[in-house]
């Protein structure tokens, strides 16, 4: 295959037709050295006089708040507004990584640079900034330094940096005592809040955020909508706004706690998107100047548009473009693939399912990197959002979230069929985490061109319509108040003083614990061998995932597991299997990996580390 054809590149544009939703448009913009990723929404109907930038929140909070902002842009663009949403400087799909130096003042250029496009695409003057948590502290601190920010929509933003820090640390102190480990190396300089890195130079640029301190120059209105959970700095700010001359509504909006629960839980913040869309309306409306104060580019994409040329985290030039594909071009992923090297047909393609309701960018942004490190490799690897998740819209009728649907595995298989076609590829890897795995799982099982697959704590291999989403391992709380750990773990727990401590502290709770116990006992019992005529469900089920591991291993597929020592997850795989997976482990294309430390989804950065290394030697020893 020519290099021509594996390069070339196929725009993301929007869809046109009777299919609904009109879907944005993905756009690499900003310096070439440092390109960002974004998705511009088109007005729909009558331009408004304002274009919309939305400002993420940072680190885990972005990851649950992706879906709500998602929908606030399409209804805005419904409502007439030109929309730009994007991804920092060195976070989501955008160039660069959070161990850079230079972390805030990138943020906020990331703003501007975001302001400026989005001005050009639209041909608008002036522009109003949203930002939910700290995306909201960055719009007030950009509004302040800009004279084209004529109106802003802050949702539970912080008054100051230091209160946002402060915040982070309490959480981190929380998350902590969950820790069943120390680290097997040297912690990284600096924090880890959530399964991300704040440098000592971030948190104290973060600090230095006091935007009350400055009046802003050219807004003239500003929403703000609290917590539901919790009081906030409205008032503060507010007062703040009023005597820079600034219009100030503050309604009470309910919406925020379930908006911001681990994605799968989320909820649409239905009152909440309906008060920021009207109210945006009405201050557009009540706005002067001309509708339009320039000439608006044209909506369809250049094919370079599309393309992000970034740097892997080991130093090594990538290109990356954003692709449609699949039924009606519904499905979304990006392709890594090596900036100055072509592409092998003979070489296996590396797919990183989206994982439960989180976007593809993965735990932790583990997909981001993994998959710009494998192109830097030549491989090329997609990350991609199942249809329901992420920027893969769900089909007319069919409900967001599908986690644990085995009708999700024809996303997967769309992914293969479009890279066969874009690259020549035969054979694939996939790998992903919890609901991801079980997708790649059934994968591999259903789909003779998965020759590798990499299951991260998979938590169950059967599911039933009605099936709880719990699945032993969380429920609508965080997790590290709820999580299950595995047998071992309790076994070795009650040895450990500090157990009865807590114990006597009331900080475990025993009887859940041990209905949970009592449940593992009798599914184990149920899944003892009996003849034919006596097996029920959970007999056959059970012979059923055994005889399809052995069938992928006699097929010659490369199985990589890997769980976390204290997931409950374990105890499933080793219902199975056997302890340690002890019936496959002789086999050479079978490796199970029990890592101590970690929890569910590998948080700590040293596990991170160590989770990617052993990823990239899998690929690279087995397919290289």
């Amino acid at each position: 295959m020519s290099v021509n054809v594996a390069r070339q590149v196929v725009p993301v544009v929007p869809e046109v037709g009777a299919a609904e939703p009109v879907l944005p448009q993905a756009i690499a913009f900003g310096p070439e050295e440092r390109r960002l990723f974004g998705w511009y929404h088109a007005p729909r109907g009558t331009p408004r006089r304002m274009g919309v930038v939305l400002c993420n929140p940072l680190g885990y909070e972005a990851m649950p708040a992706h879906r709500t902002y998602r929908h606030l842009a399409a209804r805005l663009a419904e409502a007439g507004f030109a929309v730009l949403r994007f991804d920092y400087d060195g976070t989501g799909d955008s160039s660069g990584y959070d161990d850079e130096p230079g972390r805030v003042a990138a943020w906020l250029a990331s703003i501007g640079t975001a302001i400026d496009e989005v001005k050009r695409r639209s041909g608008t003057a002036q522009v109003c900034l949203f930002g939910l948590r700290l995306g909201g502290l960055f719009a007030l601190t950009t509004a302040s330094a800009r004279e084209d920010v004529g109106a802003l929509m802050l949702w539970a933003t912080p008054a100051t940096g230091r209160a946002y820090v402060r915040e982070l640390r309490a959480f981190r102190q929380i998350k902590e005592k969950d820790s069943v480990g120390p680290p097997r190396e040297a912690p990284t300089p600096g924090e880890e809040i959530a399964g991300y890195l704040l440098l000592p130079e971030t948190a104290d640029g973060l600090s230095g955020l006091r935007p009350l301190e400055t009046p802003t120059r050219a807004v003239r209105q500003a929403l703000l909508i609290g917590r539901d959970d919790l009081p906030g700095a409205e008032a503060q700010i507010s007062k703040h706004l009023t005597a820079c001359g600034v219009s100030v509504s503050a309604p009470t909006v309910p919406g925020y706690s379930a908006a911001m629960r681990d994605a799968e839980f989320t909820e649409l913040p239905e009152a909440a998107l309906g008060t920021l869309v009207d109210w945006l309306r009405r201050a557009d409306d009540s706005s002067e100047g001309p509708a339009l104060a320039g000439k608006a580019t044209s909506a369809g994409a250049a094919a370079s548009e599309s393309v992000l040329v970034c740097l892997a985290h080991g130093g090594a030039q990538v290109r990356e473009r954003a692709v449609r594909y699949g039924r009606e071009g519904r499905l979304f992923g990006i392709v890594a693939e090596s900036a100055s090297d072509a592409p092998s047909s003979d070489r296996v393609g590396v797919l990183f399912v989206s994982v439960g309701a989180n976007h593809r960018t993965g735990p932790n942004r583990m997909h981001v990197t993994l998959s710009r490190e494998l192109a830097s490799r030549g491989f090329v690897a997609m990350r991609l959002d199942i249809a329901g998740v992420g920027d893969s819209p769900a089909a007319p009728g069919e409900r967001e979230h599908p986690l644990y649907s085995k009708a999700s595995v024809r996303d997967i298989q769309e992914a293969m069929d479009w890279l066969g076609n874009a690259y020549g590829l035969r054979r694939y890897v996939v790998a992903s985490l919890c609901s991801g795995a079980f997708l790649t799982f059934h994968a591999s099982v259903q789909d003779e061109r998965v020759a590798g697959q990499v299951l991260i704590n998979p938590q169950t291999f059967v599911w039933r319509a009605g099936d709880s989403l719990v699945i032993k391992q969380r429920e609508q709380r965080p997790a590290y108040e709820t999580s299950f750990k595995s047998t071992r773990f309790y076994r070795t727990a009650v040895l450990r003083k500090e157990t009865w401590r807590r114990l006597l502290r009331g900080e475990i709770q025993v009887r859940r614990i041990a209905r949970e116990l009592l449940s593992r006992a009798v599914k184990r019992a149920q899944t003892l061998p009996l003849p034919g005529p006596l097996q029920g469900a959970e007999q056959r089920e059970h012979l059923a995932v055994r005889r399809s591991f052995s069938a992928l291993v006699d097929r010659g597929v490369q199985s990589l597991l890997v769980y976390s020592a204290n997931d409950g997850g374990l105890d499933v795989i080793e219902r199975y299997l056997g302890p340690r997976a002890r019936r496959l482990a002789n086999k050479p294309n079978f490796r199970m990996e029990i890592v101590d430390g970690p929890d569910h989804t590998f948080t700590p950065l040293w596990s991170q580390a160590y989770l990617g290394t052993l990823i990239l030697e899998f690929v690279t020893t087995h397919f290289g």
